[in-house]
């Protein structure tokens, strides 16, 4: 339920033999000056319903199927989000799917977390277990174990849903990073599949973080209008319940830097095909205007999609990860980069390595654009790898080529400084003279009439079969020592086919070529020289 009783509370949790207590996710970083909410009832009760009295008195057209609503502090975000979830006042649900970005993990897919409750000071908010359970067993999302770790998009929207609704339980997924275009497809479907007619969807997303501390600048005067502009493409996006058109705007060279956009390409997805569904922008502002300071700079938008009594609906289109890859050949590969441009991205990595490490900063893109080449301001997928004592301290990539080279190399150096799975042992300060960088960069994928025209030692495979899909470097082959065979059977089971799937019509290949260098190799190179 959405409120419980301090009593009830009490006395079910006495009820309970030890083996079966609980478990409830309790708010994080609440109170004080940066809390996100004050961390008592009443005074975040008397917050969140004066932001809702304050909110306009708007009349939607249709019954609110989704909310899409800002998690800042609440002091600057708070009227934003009431606007859009006033809309909700006086209807009833049977469960609310509370979409949000992980924002301190990386993981393909969604993170559905093993609590029974998200608790507020406003009260507790009981998960609906077969509804999560159901996603988990889908294989469209799993629990992971760094995701909900100080994590607050779930949790900042829930004081509001709790004033506004009663006896509903929520279904929390977290979105970790940025996912294929099939993962999204898969986990919006997952989505769908457990929903029903009085399903409420809300999103939990800021829009445009601008200035350096979020590692985003493409804009150098205008910055009202500019930051306003680049909201509003979306917003329309959205508005128009076009996901097509969302996922080709966040894959635009200096993109916004939105980070619930993955979530809300879920929401886009579960709700793809509909006729009958209506969008509106309740609110829009952003802290710069609060604070009078355009140097950085979070906007937030309420947005509210309505369902239209009587309007057609469409069935769900289904896709392939095919049709986004392309079957056609480009008309010109880009030549491989020279050594300059290897040791300009192995240059800028190793200082943005150090800015993450030593001094928490991330860098301004525009700083390097200067001493960057044609090629490298081109766009490409690359990948970089850090070890130390040639044992892996960290390592990040992206497949599709979604901003220029050296964007993506800095942004592939911070995920691997901040590499998860190294977490009780990152690296240090202490670390850094002894670290290796790797990067690889990879050519454009051209389709391949089959898996025989793949060359051992000069293509990388990304393999496709249905939903499922995988991808290989042709250096990992080499390493191991794999033929062809061996390797395609690796990709298969990488992709969670039978390891002989590879020779079934319904496979599909594209292949391409990395081009992989480390600071170790050109250190070497300087030694022979001397």
């Amino acid at each position: 339920m959405m409120r419980i009783a301090l009593t009830a509370a009490i006395v079910a949790a006495l009820a309970l033999p030890a083996f079966g207590q609980t478990k409830t996710r309790e708010s994080e970083g609440i109170g004080g000056v940066f809390g996100w909410f004050p961390d008592n009832r009443r005074d975040l009760k008397e917050m969140v319903e004066k932001f809702l009295a304050d909110a306009p008195d708007v009349k939607v057209e249709g019954k609110p199927i989704a909310v899409i609503v800002p998690h800042g502090q609440y002091k600057f975000c708070g009227p934003t989000a009431a606007a859009a979830f006033k809309a909700l006042a006086g209807q009833t649900y049977d469960r609310v799917v509370i979409l949000g970005p992980a924002h301190n993990a990386a993981f393909p897919g969604g993170h559905v977390g093993e609590w029974d409750y998200y608790s507020t000071p406003m009260g507790s908010s009981e998960l609906d277990k077969i509804a999560c359970r159901k996603l988990l067993t889908s294989g469209a999302a799993a629990t992971q174990p760094k995701a909900d770790e100080k994590e607050q998009s779930i949790q900042n929207v829930l004081p509001f849903l709790e004033t506004l609704l009663n006896d509903v339980k929520i279904v929390p997924v977290l979105i970790g990073g940025k996912q294929s275009e099939n993962s999204i497809r898969r986990l919006g479907d997952a989505v769908r599949s457990v929903s029903t007619p009085d399903t409420l969807y809300v999103v939990s997303t800021d829009f445009t973080a601008y200035g350096q501390a979020y590692f985003y600048t493409p804009y150098k005067d205008n910055l009202k209008e500019n930051i306003r502009k680049g909201d509003q493409a979306a917003i329309d996006l959205i508005l128009s319940n076009n996901l097509a058109g969302f996922r080709a705007l966040m894959k635009k060279p200096d993109a916004l830097n939105l980070d619930g956009a993955e979530a809300i390409s879920v929401l886009l997805r579960a709700l793809e095909g509909r006729k009958d569904i209506r969008g509106r922008l309740l609110q829009y502002a952003n802290t710069a205007e609060m604070i009078g300071d355009y140097s950085k700079s979070t906007s937030f938008a309420g947005i509210v999609l309505t369902k239209v009594a009587g309007a057609a609906e469409e069935p769900l289109k289904v896709e392939t990860i095919i049709e986004d890859m392309g079957d056609k050949k480009p008309e010109k590969v880009p030549q491989k980069l020279s050594e300059a441009d290897e040791q300009t991205l192995l240059q800028i990595a190793r200082d943005q390595l150090t800015k993450t490490i030593k001094d928490k900063k991330t860098a301004d893109p525009s700083e390097y654009r200067a001493d960057v080449g044609r090629k490298l301001l081109s766009q490409g997928a690359t990948s970089v790898v850090l070890r130390k004592n040639d044992r892996l301290r960290g390592e990040s990539g992206d497949v599709r080529p979604e901003k220029p080279i050296y964007i993506s190399v800095l942004w592939n150096t911070i995920r691997a400084a901040r590499d998860s799975h190294f977490a009780k042992n990152p690296i240090t300060e202490a670390d850094l003279p002894d670290v290796d960088i790797e990067i690889t960069v990879l050519s454009p994928f051209v389709a391949a009439a089959g898996y025989t025209d793949i060359e051992m030692g000069k293509h990388g495979v990304f393999m496709s079969k249905g939903t499922k899909y995988a991808i290989m470097l042709p250096r990992t082959a080499l390493e191991a020592h794999w033929d062809r065979d061996a390797m395609l059977k690796q990709l298969c089971l990488k992709a969670g086919l039978g390891e002989n799937d590879y020779k079934d019509a319904g496979c599909r290949f594209w292949v391409f070529e990395a081009q992989t260098f480390c600071e170790s190799e050109y250190r070497m190179k300087d030694a022979d020289k001397k």
